[in-house]
């Protein structure tokens, strides 16, 4: 099989006319072809009929040694002469396995090679031609519309990758951080200042307040408690305070100090007081930034205050009996300052909190 070297340039003379033996076949009758090219042909003796159409499906024929060669194609009249019945025409989406043989043809004809079945069979399997070449005079040929729509579709393709590309390291970024420099707690509540008021003696409570209140005045009486021994003794507010809770129903027995109310003072500031594995205390440190989110949805920031054993020493001292004594906590509480302040009757519920432990200060 012979190797056939194609050079650029001969790809970009597509009007160079060669008198190689051909045939024209249109409607099933054959036309003798005077010159013909890769981009058309002329023929002579073409009846008018067929002349005055402007456009034609035909057969370019090639006879060799023991076999025939077809080359299907379309055709656009250019010229018509109907005195001497010459026709001129040009090829129209021609195939790139049609333009290949052509130019196959032209070449084994000009160097004197012989042409057998198997290389047209080569040729017909490969892409001999010039790609850029093609493609460059099909851009020249699609409108302007076109090409706009192309680009747009070009745009939005790199758009989608260039989104999909950054929320995937936006979310590797994310994870990594929230990894590294978060703690979360879900075992966090509201804490403030209150005030519990106990029963001075035994005896039975009776409480004076009215259904709903929840203002207390500094002076106010709440309740009396009728001492066993007799007499009397009241229950007076000790300060401007919201009433949190009530312990004991009316005409009820209670004991020397026994609750009685629970009272929030107003002016008291509510911070959010939360539980943290001990693991994650070494990344802690007091004036780290923390994020608050309260039972009714609400979000808040806040600061980092105080991190301190989850129990107390005076309540380790004050049950000495205790199977816990001498045992260490596993939680640590985090004590956070919010940035605006917390509604009193929030006092006690629950919130979740996420501290960030990243100091940027450090990073410069």
């Amino acid at each position: 099989m012979t190797t056939q070297i194609v050079h650029e340039a001969e790809y970009s003379r597509q009007h160079a006319r060669f008198r190689i033996p051909a045939k024209l076949i249109m409607g099933g009758n054959p036309y003798e072809i005077e010159e013909w090219s890769v981009s058309g042909l002329s023929a002579i003796k073409i009846p008018q009929e067929i002349g005055a159409r402007k456009h034609h499906d035909g057969q370019l024929l090639f006879a060799f040694d023991g076999f025939q060669l077809i080359v299907e194609l379309e055709m656009e009249v250019i010229r018509y002469d109907a005195e001497s019945c010459d026709f001129g025409c040009r090829f129209v989406n021609l195939s790139k396995q049609n333009l290949s043989l052509i130019h196959y043809v032209i070449n084994a004809f000009l160097s004197g090679e012989l042409v057998n079945a198997g290389d047209l069979l080569h040729v017909v399997g490969r892409d001999s031609f010039i790609k850029k070449d093609l493609d460059k005079k099909l851009e020249e040929n699609v409108g302007g519309f076109t090409r706009f729509v192309q680009g747009v579709k070009r745009f939005v393709g790199r758009l989608v990758l260039f989104s999909i590309f950054a929320a995937l390291l936006w979310f590797i970024g994310f994870t990594a951080y929230n990894r590294l420099f978060v703690i979360e707690s879900l075992a966090a509540k509201v804490q403030g200042s209150i005030v519990v008021l106990r029963a001075p003696d035994d005896g039975f409570f009776h409480q004076s307040l009215k259904a709903g209140s929840e203002e207390i005045n500094s002076g106010q009486m709440l309740g009396i408690v009728k001492l066993v021994n007799g007499g009397a003794a009241t229950i007076e507010g000790p300060c401007d305070c919201l009433l949190h809770d009530v312990h004991v129903r009316d005409d009820v027995f209670v004991a020397k100090g026994e609750p009685l109310f629970t009272l929030t003072d107003k002016s008291a500031s509510m911070r959010i007081e939360a539980q943290v594995a001990f693991e994650f205390v070494d990344r802690l440190k007091v004036g780290d930034d923390a994020e608050v989110r309260l039972v009714n949805g609400e979000l808040l920031t806040g600061k980092v205050i105080e991190v301190r054993a989850h129990t107390r020493s005076e309540y380790l001292q004050s049950a000495p009996l205790s199977r816990n004594r001498g045992q260490a906590s596993e939680y640590a509480t985090v004590v956070i300052e919010p940035s605006r302040p917390i509604p009193a009757e929030m006092l006690d519920s629950v919130a979740t909190v996420k501290i960030s432990t990243l100091d940027l200060d450090s990073l410069y």
